[in-house]
């Protein structure tokens, strides 16, 4: 099943993300926000969690809750 995409300030997009604009434009982001992007498969959950270890002093204890409910996502 195909969605239709709808233009969304010159980018498509499928018609669910439509439901998030607000908040994806008015996402709180700080000075000091670290960014992390890449493609599916290219390895950005071990990038996530190498991030997150030099953020946080190597903190082992830490870093075993899952690494969803440490570094938040955008898809």
């Amino acid at each position: 099943m195909t969605e239709s995409l709808v233009a969304v300030k010159g980018t498509k997009v499928s018609k669910p993300y439509l439901d998030y604009l607000d908040e994806f434009y008015n996402f709180p982001v700080r000075d000091q926000d670290v960014w992390i992007c890449g493609y599916p498969k290219s390895g950005t959950t071990w990038t996530q969690e190498m991030v997150w270890m030099i953020m946080n002093n190597l903190d082992v204890e830490g870093a075993k809750e899952d690494i969803h409910f440490r570094v938040p996502f955008i898809e």
